[in-house]
């Protein structure tokens, strides 16, 4: 699921840019269609995106990330579909954007794609951190997509290798 081969920054965005461009498909009884995390790191920014059917990424600003868990793992499926709960819970904290910019450091961004269109809620990873803000809910949603990975990436580092 780690994108193979050297990682390539340039991907990064646009990966990023295609999730939050690409026309929706039609959905009944779906307010969020995909949601959008962006955060910074030591060394860069990561984004963590999840859709109504489950699909689930990561994005490194690097290039490196994680794609596919949805697919293939109920869990990383289940939890995706938990974000996107917990982002149409809290609509009601994001505002219509024209742009979908990156964050400055100790912000945390949340992207909403609806049929209205995109809309932002921003975050301070202290108050997100601390369980203080109106996202936390839907932050820590988005983080147990990353520990879903990691679970899987220690999965497949501990399983027995094949001589094929």
């Amino acid at each position: 699921m780690e994108t193979p081969g050297r990682a390539n920054p340039a991907v990064y965005t646009k990966l990023r840019e295609q999730v939050l461009t690409l026309p929706l498909p039609a959905v009944k009884d779906r307010n969020v269609h995909v949601v959008v995390m962006d955060w910074h790191l030591t060394s860069g920014l990561a984004t963590v995106v999840v859709a109504f059917d489950g699909s689930a990424s990561i994005y490194l600003s690097n290039g490196g990330g994680f794609i596919g868990g949805g697919q293939k793992s109920a869990a990383v499926r289940a939890t995706a579909m938990r974000a996107i709960e917990a982002a149409e819970q809290a609509l009601a904290n994001f505002q219509p954007v024209s742009t979908a910019d990156l964050p400055e450091r100790g912000n945390v961004y949340f992207y909403a794609r609806t049929d209205s269109g995109l809309m932002r809620a921003v975050a301070s990873e202290k108050a997100l951190s601390e369980g203080k803000d109106a996202m936390t809910a839907l932050g820590g949603a988005m983080q147990t997509i990353v520990t879903q990975y990691r679970l899987i990436q220690s999965m497949q580092a501990q399983a027995p290798k094949s001589d094929s």
